[in-house]
């Protein structure tokens, strides 16, 4: 076995804002002198170069849920002594279990969905997704450790599953700085976006019933919609019957590289969700100094401090919506301000060391 004290992320290949926490913060585990091995679900599309002290592995299996990627991980632990494991995702259970196995220091979970919003997209049966939770929370018992995404997170998780808070630590996604140049108001679109897949947990019917009543009393508006899902055709439908089709745009799925564009040419970004665990969207919005306006989620309320980078609205009181949107576009400077501020304070990538220093002291 190696001499270095190991550091284990299994992840999804870069390209996307939760791998590129897990690579900074794998950077910075380095520079501390540790081995970082990371491990991702399916074999990037770009060719990696190993950087000193990283090494990169893919699982055997794309959901690594396989007897092979157990095999597969215990080797790994066999040839490294490792101290610490990130899971995410569909390598919880394999990571669990095995680093349970062999009694590893410490073992990290990133909680990253509530069971809220999972329950609301859920397309199985009541008594299957009871199975699943109630499996879910015996792997849980294995790990040491978890970081949860928001507050209402942590919260949601300790009353589902039975967790102890003093195991939960909050950890924001952290994103780097845009790429793209600051646009004054007098230069943006009249346009407000909502970017995220069309599922019904996302509230995007419901919004268009908000929109609807904003442009009757001003129509240069325009409702931009970014993403692909099961919803596309619910919302189709309901555009094209209440003549909508001159003020809403769907824009499909758009690459992650462009997310900054489109939220720097926007007056305002808006979460309509049911239920939100975090909201990455909405501080890549704030990054571009574009002020949100949401619904009350369990992400949300640790974003958006109204007032100050953007405001609540009901998705069932479309008036609310109404009446937040005109609020915002007549202080919008002063939203835009606190924007920009509240992502460098709280969300900018340059805050991965108090990460590092509150994972490595847990």
């Amino acid at each position: 076995m190696g001499k270095e004290r190991t550091v284990i992320i299994s992840i999804a290949p870069f390209g996307n804002a939760v791998s590129n926490y897990f690579y900074e913060l794998a950077r910075y585990f380095v520079q501390q002198k540790f081995k970082v091995i990371i491990i991702f679900y399916n074999k990037p599309e770009i060719s990696l170069k190993e950087e000193e002290g990283i090494l990169f592995y893919v699982w055997p299996s794309k959901r690594p849920t396989n007897i092979i990627d157990f095999v597969f991980f215990i080797k790994l632990l066999l040839k490294y002594k490792t101290e610490m494991v990130f899971s995410n995702f569909s390598s919880t259970n394999v990571i669990g279990i095995v680093s349970y196995l062999f009694r590893i220091k410490k073992r990290f979970n990133y909680l990253h969905t509530t069971p809220a919003q999972l329950s609301i997209d859920a397309t199985i049966s009541k008594n299957r997704q009871n199975y699943l939770n109630f499996r879910k929370s015996l792997i849980y018992k294995t790990y040491t450790h978890f970081l949860a995404n928001s507050t209402g997170t942590k919260n949601s998780f300790i009353a589902n599953f039975g967790l102890r808070g003093e195991k939960i630590q909050v950890c924001p996604l952290l994103i780097k700085d845009s790429t793209f140049r600051y646009i004054p108001i007098e230069h943006r679109k009249k346009q407000i976006l909502i970017l995220g897949r069309l599922d019904k947990s996302k509230g995007h019917l419901e919004l268009l019933k908000c929109f609807q009543l904003l442009i009757q009393e001003d129509s240069d508006y325009k409702l931009l919609i970014a993403g692909s899902g099961k919803q596309r055709d619910i919302l189709d439908k309901y555009v094209s019957e209440n003549g909508l089709c001159k003020s809403v745009v769907f824009l499909g799925k758009i690459p992650y590289d462009e997310v900054g564009r489109y939220l720097s040419e926007s007056l305002i970004h808006v979460s309509s969700s049911y239920e939100e665990a975090f909201g990455l969207v909405n501080i890549e919005s704030l990054r571009e100094g574009t002020p949100i306006l949401c619904t009350v989620t369990s992400g949300s309320k640790d974003i958006l401090l109204p007032n100050y980078n953007g405001e609540f609205f009901d998705i069932n009181l479309p008036g609310t919506f109404v009446n937040t949107v005109k609020q915002i576009e007549k202080k919008w400077g002063s939203y835009s301000t606190g924007a920009r501020l509240s992502y460098q304070e709280n969300y900018s990538i340059g805050n991965i060391e108090n990460h590092f220093k509150n994972i490595v002291e847990a």
